[in-house]
């Protein structure tokens, strides 16, 4: 796996991760990253997690 397709796997990994802690109310560990990152790449193949970086990367708000 090339960097850019790692940095797109991290990037949907990290945005589950913040939805998933936010409903629990817990912080976040490098070992759910981690497990939310080899689930996505399980579910996910390289032009969909493109589209998923893509539409989180579109939707940051500046502040």
């Amino acid at each position: 796996m090339d960097i850019k397709k790692a940095i797109e796997y991290a990037q949907v990994s990290f945005k589950k991760m913040q939805e998933e802690n936010k409903i629990l109310n817990k912080d976040p560990t490098a070992k759910q990253l981690g497990e939310l990152m080899w689930l996505m790449y399980q579910m996910y193949d390289n032009k969909e997690i493109h589209l998923k970086a893509q539409d989180i990367i579109n939707n940051l708000e500046l502040k």
